[in-house]
């Protein structure tokens, strides 16, 4: 059992979880505020009571917490020749979704099954599909366990597996039949047609991902063979993910294909290069202990250290342009050097120097409080040509100020750099966002440009010309805001995350301070996660005073599913255009969830166009709602005019479906981290925040989408 903080992230606890004896748990030192008291156990759902408000010093004796067993599977595992599979590992996983973006297969269960062959698992969703799987060793291939030899050759044989999908819990029990699988034969050549003679296979699952709990394996094999032929036994029917590898050769592009129907299989690896040198200092001496980094194949990034003698070797390059250059920590990086490397050539005496160092020294101001210890932080605006290696290594780097307040950031490139002063308290965030979200906007920073070799000083904390104190009160309908948190974004220099935010008094009152006149949209939060949004002008004045009355205009409506029935417990997101897609202006955005008439509601809106999205499980940051699956994404524009009143907008969800493909450059090959953003006809996204990009071998896949256009 443990205790959650109400509105938190499922798993947010703020007690020790303890374990219940007899059934039985006494949970102390748990923190006051609305609460809920989670229990949990194997084979069983998450039980959940909720608490109400505890206050300092409360006690509630007598709580009972109800687990359900949820749904069950169960079935028998054979041999195809009808023995009872005794031995057999059974696995069962059922499908969820982290945070309404991604497929994720979770594993609920897994047993060994006895002599019987039989098996069964509890404490499963209802209302979601499973899968289940059994694997074995053939019994005339099991290892013996008094021997380690024959333990590891286990580790390599095929298993036989059986597996049976979109099963519903409480179905009839099922009868998995293990099957040895097929097998994937072909050949591997270089880019002569030479065959490769050392060589390894991987086939992976299609679509799986780092969330996945699949019933199928990836199969691996290594093979040594003069005809460079293979193969690769223990792969099941399917759809299936095959890629080539060998040392000295370029790795082989990721080919999808279905089993049965993997025979006489080419792969083609083309030989890889080399580049060695010498990394010199900026004064032309040796440098020991350089990283040297190269950029090949169209994304691929190598990296070597030189030695004491400042030689280095960089191996496994692919033909074509490489580009290198060299770090060390007390200089900076060196001038890119770009080469051609042919397939199998050798590139020698290859120089590289890498450059004067420059210095960035950050004093805090003596109006700022304490100055020891306060936390520093740099990051560097790279040019968008280098993507990689040294052009990332400044990119967030912290240090606290010394007994005079300063600190030193020494060995940086020559560019243009952001330096940021943390608050005095130097606290660790406790988890509440409007914390996280004061320390963030209330950082004092300033961008300043060095030259290589150059030594600039800038000072933070201390005031600004042109600053301007912004006061004044948070009303509704006449009477003080409990909780107002205000935030201030600078909209003329198109920032996208506050840099100014207070807290409001009990009586409604705040105080902030804003760096410069002009264009600013202050954001109003008048309970735990709910804001209203106002862009003002501000003047140029030392004192402005700035009173925020919550409108009472509200959208509210019906949603409902494909076939007209109202969908309960929909998350449903609101957000301004003006703020839309800016990746830090996610506490702007207003969250809601359908009631159990399937009704939705958002109040005190500013006059504005906000864009309603829906379905897909895209219902906002760190909303996990199984019930958001099956229903494909809707974005819609509403218009709110000033004293409106209450605007009535009902949401038919479509089924969902989904978009998959791959990320490929001008030479054919995978892109990783590859970023996909899904639009309407409009140029609007489909998902506020847009956390899709492809994986390792450039596959990506876009799900809980509905017809349309995009």
């Amino acid at each position: 059992s443990w205790a959650w903080r109400w509105g938190g992230a499922r798993g947010d606890a703020i007690a020790d979880p303890v374990e219940a004896r007899g059934g039985q748990f006494e949970l102390r030192g748990v923190p006051p505020g609305e609460l809920v008291l989670v229990g949990s156990a194997g084979g069983f759902l998450d039980g959940m009571l909720e608490l109400g408000e505890l206050t300092d010093g409360s006690e509630r004796h007598g709580l009972t917490v109800r687990l359900d067993s949820g749904g069950k599977v169960s079935g028998v595992v054979r041999w195809p020749w009808g023995d009872l599979a005794e031995g057999a590992i059974v696995r069962v996983v059922q499908g969820a979704r982290l945070g309404g973006r991604f497929n994720m297969e979770r594993l609920k269960g897994e047993v060994k099954v006895g002599a019987d062959g039989a098996f069964a698992f509890s404490g499963l969703e209802v209302d979601s599909e499973c899968s289940v799987t059994a694997s074995a060793i053939h019994p005339d291939e099991r290892p013996d366990p008094n021997s380690r030899v024959s333990l590891l050759q286990a580790r390599k044989t095929p298993r036989w597996v059986a597996s049976q999908t979109e099963i519903m819990p409480g179905a009839p029990p099922i009868d998995l039949e293990l099957s040895k699988g097929d097998v994937l034969s072909g050949k591997v050549v270089d880019d002569t047609g030479e065959p490769v003679k050392h060589f390894a296979v991987l086939a992976s699952p299609a679509g799986s991902t780092m969330f996945s709990s699949s019933s199928r394996r990836p199969v691996r094999g290594r093979f040594k063979s003069e005809e460079g032929e293979f193969d690769l036994k223990g792969v099941q029917p399917g759809d299936w993910e095959v890629k080539v590898s060998a040392g000295g050769h370029t790795d082989s592009e990721r080919r999808r294909l279905t089993v049965p129907n993997g025979r006489d299989l080419t792969f083609t690896l083309a030989r890889t290069g080399s580049v060695s040198g010498v990394v010199y200092g900026p004064d032309g001496d040796i440098a020991p202990d350089a990283m040297v980094w190269a950029e090949h194949g169209g994304g691929q990034t190598s990296t070597a250290q030189a030695d004491q003698e400042g030689l280095y070797e960089l191996g496994k390059l692919y033909p074509g342009q490489v580009t290198l250059f060299a770090d060390s920590d007390d200089a900076a990086r060196s001038n890119p050097v770009v080469l051609a490397i042919a397939s199998a050539q050798e590139r020698e005496d290859v120089a590289l120097r890498v450059q004067p160092g420059a210095t960035v020294v950050v004093e805090v101001h003596p109006e700022a409080g304490k100055r020891e210890g306060r936390r520093v932080s740099l990051s560097s605006e790279r040019s968008e040509d280098i993507t990689f290696g040294p052009g990332m290594r400044r990119t967030n780097e912290s240090e606290r100020t010394n007994e005079e307040g300063e600190v030193e950031f020494t060995g940086l490139d020559g560019g243009t750099y952001e330096v940021e002063l943390s608050p005095d308290d130097n606290a660790d965030w406790n988890g509440d966002p409007a914390e996280w979200l004061l320390r963030t906007a209330n950082r004092k920073k300033a961008k300043v440009s060095v030259v290589a070799g150059g030594v600039v000083v800038v000072v933070l904390g201390g005031p600004q010309p042109g600053q301007i104190t912004v006061r004044g009160k948070i009303t509704a309908a006449g009477e003080p805001v409990q909780m107002g948190l205000v935030t201030a974004t600078d909209l003329e220099n198109a920032e996208e995350r506050p840099s100014s935010a207070s807290n409001a008094e009990d009586d409604g009152t705040y105080s902030l301070t804003l760096d410069h006149a002009g264009r600013w949209r202050f954001a109003v939060r008048y309970e735990q996660g709910s804001w209203s949004s106002f862009v003002v002008d501000v003047p140029e004045t030392s004192e402005y005073t700035l009173d925020f009355e919550l409108p009472e205009t509200r959208i509210e409506g019906l949603v409902t599913g494909p076939d007209g029935a109202p969908v309960p417990e929909m998350a449903v997101s609101l957000v301004d255009e003006a703020s839309d897609g800016r990746r830090n202006d996610w506490f702007a955005q207003k969250r809601a969830t359908t009631d159990a008439e399937g009704r939705y509601r958002f109040d005190n809106l500013s006059p504005g166009t906000y864009h309603l999205r829906c379905g897909g499980g895209d219902g906002g940051f760190g909303f996990l709602r199984e019930a958001d699956i099956d229903y494909g994404r809707v974005l819609e524009v509403v218009e709110v005019a000033e004293d409106a009143g209450s605007i009535e907008h009902d949401l038919r969800l479509p089924r969902a479906g989904e978009v998959f493909g791959n990320v490929r450059n001008s030479a054919g090959q995978p892109v990783p981290g590859a970023r996909i953003t899904v639009s309407d006809e409009g140029g609007r996204s489909l998902s506020q925040f847009q956390f899709h990009r492809s994986g390792p071998e450039g596959s990506f896949t876009y799900d809980g989408i509905g017809p349309g256009t995009y």
